[in-house]
């Protein structure tokens, strides 16, 4: 099947490196989301996909401002797809202070009614939620083995090492987490609620 994708990105150098990669069907944006167009050029979207960049909004008071830029730049049937940290309990600090610091600058972890209300509140319905919390804990370990190896091979003549050990003892960090079950991982998939078809009608069957 072929689509058309455009990816953004804040990040100058995130954005020049997937520019790399890039086909004649596929477009990288360097942008806040906030800014861009509310048919990005191209017409509403069928899908929207957000990996791992709610932690980075800013906490709870940012969600409102997302869902309803997504809500804009969804097509009446279109779907978003959110892939998320959030965490069960509620702690004095949403992110470790170490990780807060030195990884992820400001981030906030989400807490699951937060995000759901959120969205419900900006014309989504929940249509299927995962959590996929299990499986993360196997690529958390696979990030473990990729960076000892990239170290020993070269990245130990390019960084110092705070580096490394600050970026193992985020990682054991994530997996005590996980392993805990207060760091859970999600999937969600949501609608419009205005769909007067396709999803709206026939429902959505989840894929697993």
């Amino acid at each position: 099947m072929q689509i058309e994708a455009i990816g953004v990105t804040n990040s100058a150098e995130e954005a020049a490196k997937a520019k790399q990669y890039t086909t004649s069907n596929v477009k990288i944006i360097e942008s806040d989301y906030r800014d861009l167009p509310t048919t990005a050029a191209t017409g509403k979207f069928d899908r929207v996909v957000c990996v791992q960049m709610m932690e980075h909004l800013g906490g709870p008071r940012h969600y409102g401002t997302f869902f309803r830029k997504m809500n804009s730049l969804l097509a009446p049937d279109g779907l978003l797809v959110i892939q998320t940290s959030v965490i069960t309990v509620k702690w004095p600090i949403r992110c470790d202070p170490f990780g807060r610091k030195y990884l992820h600058l400001n981030s906030v972890a989400a807490q699951s009614l937060e995000l759901l209300s959120a969205g419900e509140g900006a014309g989504f319905i929940v249509e299927d939620v995962q959590n996929i919390g299990a499986g993360m804990e196997r690529t958390v370990l696979a990030y473990e083995a990729n960076v000892e190896k990239a170290w020993k091979e070269s990245l130990s003549a390019k960084y110092e090492v705070k580096y490394y050990r600050m970026y193992q003892l985020y990682l054991k960090a994530f997996l005590a987490g996980l392993r805990s079950r207060r760091v859970q991982m999600w999937q969600l998939v949501m609608s419009k609620r205005e769909s007067g078809s396709g999803v709206g009608a026939g429902g959505y069957e989840s894929v697993r």
